[in-house]
């Protein structure tokens, strides 16, 4: 049976690590080698892990940051297939046995990832799946710029097939926030397609400084990664219009600026909406202009990243296949 490691780093998580390494350990898929990392916690997260869950292989290091904790787990990690977990997050107890049996179907993709929530009371792990046959309901994003330009997926919804880490070279311990959507690039320069489960496999919490917790420094540090990716990988401009790389760069000047405006930073929020503009007419960079030139009350704008791409997008190529997940 195919072995799937699970790579878990953790730092601090004592209030959560319990029912994210339970969601892992009752997966419906078996042969699992779950690789915990302790990175240099000062709680008593290890002695949960080590008391609880003897099963796990468990390994501590000095703080590193996510980057390095996940990387050492993949020097340890085993199996042909890689999925990530972070430690506040939970899992459907069959979104490993879901996401292996698509990249199986779809041998020449690297990458699965599956729909997520925010909310514990939208997640439902106890719903039955596996009433009829056939694959779990999915569709196949095709094209690097949706992926370019929607690169949210959540560390926790994504496995990976292990060569396209071997040639990656794993994460960047450089970046502190940004490092997954660093990596998901790397990996789909490879191959560009994308599977995307129907379904929210993973419970999402937002944390403090995360993208999804809307940072200033998050898009300012993504902001980098995106330059920086693109003088390291000057292909990236064949398999991409100059449009469309102009498009994802007004798109994330446009989001810095609300997170500054959202933050009361006003001139910086309208210095950064105007570059927004320059490279392409984007909405949300037009209304940060109107709401702070008008002196317009308090608006939180949607500066958050978007959860997935829909299957309804233009570029999303549905397949509709019997649902057992």
């Amino acid at each position: 049976m195919t072995l799937v490691s699970v790579i878990v780093p953790c730092h601090n998580a004592r209030r959560y690590i319990e029912a994210a390494l339970a969601s892992a350990t009752s997966q419906t898929h078996p042969n699992l080698q779950i690789i915990v990392i302790d990175d240099g916690s000062t709680d008593d997260t290890a002695a949960i892990v080590r008391e609880r869950f003897p099963q796990v292989t468990l390994m501590s290091q000095p703080n590193g940051g996510v980057s390095s904790a996940r990387n050492l787990g993949l020097k340890l990690a085993e199996g042909e297939f890689i999925a990530f977990l972070d430690a506040d997050d939970v899992w459907h107890p069959q979104k490993v046995e879901a996401q292996l049996a698509l990249l199986q179907a779809h041998p020449d993709v690297l990458l699965c990832r599956s729909d997520r929530v925010d909310s514990l009371t939208d997640f439902d792990a106890r719903q039955d799946l596996t009433a009829q046959s056939g694959l779990p309901r999915h569709h196949l994003v095709a094209a690097l710029h949706d992926s370019f330009h929607h690169p949210y997926f959540a560390t926790s919804t994504v496995m990976v097939r292990r060569r396209a880490i071997e040639r990656t070279g794993g994460f960047d311990p450089r970046l502190r926030i940004a490092e997954d959507i660093d990596f998901y690039l790397r990996v789909l320069l490879q191959a560009p397609e994308v599977i995307c489960l129907d379904f929210p496999a993973a419970f999402k919490r937002t944390v403090s400084g995360s993208l999804g917790d809307n940072s200033e420094y998050g898009y300012k540090q993504l902001i980098e990664v995106y330059s920086r990716l693109e003088k390291q990988h000057p292909q990236i401009r064949q398999l991409l219009t100059p449009a469309q790389i102009r498009r994802t760069h007004a798109d994330l000047w446009s989001r810095l600026a609300a997170s500054q405006r959202n933050k009361g930073k006003r001139l910086k929020a309208l210095l950064n909406a105007a570059r927004s503009l320059t490279l392409a007419l984007n909405p949300l960079a037009l209304k940060v202009i109107a709401l702070t030139l008008t002196g317009a009350a308090p608006e939180r704008l949607p500066d958050g990243p978007a959860h997935h791409l829909a299957p309804g997008h233009p570029t999303a190529k549905r397949v509709v296949s019997p649902s057992r997940f």
